[in-house]
């Protein structure tokens, strides 16, 4: 969950990740990246997912930045 601060850091993405993933499921690679994207992102404003119920609340926000972008929804399940 979030705990409201926002953490010094930085998201860093390797695009070569995001290229083989989705060949395999069919996501489109520009949707995989914005998932890393957001995903970081909100572990710099404080959530994190090691136990479920955290991991939920950060997939429901994931799939809530995603869909606000306009992407497909393909934040895990």
């Amino acid at each position: 969950s979030s705990s409201g601060k926002v953490r010094g850091g930085e998201v860093v993405i390797g695009a070569e990740a995001a290229i083989d993933p989705p060949a395999a499921s069919g996501h489109p690679v520009e949707a995989e990246l914005s998932l890393y994207v957001v995903h970081g992102l909100l572990h710099l404003v404080g959530y994190d997912d090691k136990d479920a119920h955290d991991r939920r609340q950060m997939r429901a926000r994931e799939r809530h930045h995603l869909g606000g972008l306009g992407l497909p929804d393909i934040s895990p399940r």
